[in-house]
């Protein structure tokens, strides 16, 4: 009799138990369903809203988006924006945008991958004009010193900044100018010299070079002093 009472109250405690057990059960899934729907209503808000993940609104380049952060991102809205300042300063080659990064590391290597940039580019396409825009002097110096040399070797004197630089690339360019008319003996080459002394002088030097050696008139005609290719055909008609 005493063990029909005892299987009994357990047979009810066990029921009561699994009741309130299915019960906490299907309480606790009611709340994750609802956590769930709220989150997703959220995120429709947010859309709805034009907000942005942080991803987002870097990827777009688009400052004002970094206001409109999504609620799981806002707190990085001031990073946001030194991220999208680093990054345009960048694809414009414009260090304004740097300057307007607030975070300090950010900041710096903003301008120091900028000064790389405008480095490599100015080296690439011969560009005095971004190797002047270069913050740091020592690299800005080194940048023009190694555009120059390509237009020094090049012989294009026009386009080297430097003066000093310009001047002994000029001179180079006239010395070589003048040793070729010479060789040649084509005074068509001294036409070429930008400095009129010199110019005047590489003439009368190739006409007398052409004298001293004409033995007909056709090296004689090739003299470009009037009196000078006289004096030529007449030596040479005398001669035969």
């Amino acid at each position: 009799k005493n063990n029909k009472i005892i299987f009994i109250i357990l047979s009810v405690f066990i029921l009561l138990f699994g009741t309130f057990y299915t019960v906490s059960l299907l309480n606790q899934k009611g709340k994750n369903v609802n956590k769930n729907i709220n989150n997703n209503l959220d995120q429709k808000i947010e859309v709805k809203n034009n907000l942005y993940s942080f991803d987002e609104a870097v990827k777009s380049l688009e400052i004002e988006k970094c206001s409109k952060l999504i609620k799981t991102d806002i707190s990085k809205e001031p990073l946001c924006k030194d991220t999208i300042n680093n990054e345009l300063a960048l694809k414009n080659n414009d260090s304004n945008y740097c300057s307007l990064i607030v975070d300090k590391k950010i900041n710096l290597k903003c301008k120091i991958d900028l000064n790389n940039n405008l480095f490599k580019n100015a080296i690439k396409n011969n560009d005095h004009e971004l190797c002047i825009m270069i913050s740091n002097d020592k690299k800005k110096e080194e940048c023009i010193k190694l555009v120059d040399d390509y237009y020094f070797k090049n012989n294009d004197c026009k386009n080297i900044y430097n003066q000093d630089y310009k001047k002994q690339c000029i001179d180079k360019k006239n010395t070589d100018l003048f040793l070729k008319s010479r060789k040649l003996k084509d005074t068509n080459i001294c036409n070429q010299l930008n400095d009129d002394i010199l110019k005047k002088d590489c003439l009368k030097t190739i006409d007398n070079d052409i004298f001293n050696d004409a033995y007909d008139l056709v090296s004689c005609n090739k003299i470009s002093d009037n009196e000078l290719k006289s004096k030529c055909i007449v030596r040479v008609n005398f001669s035969s």
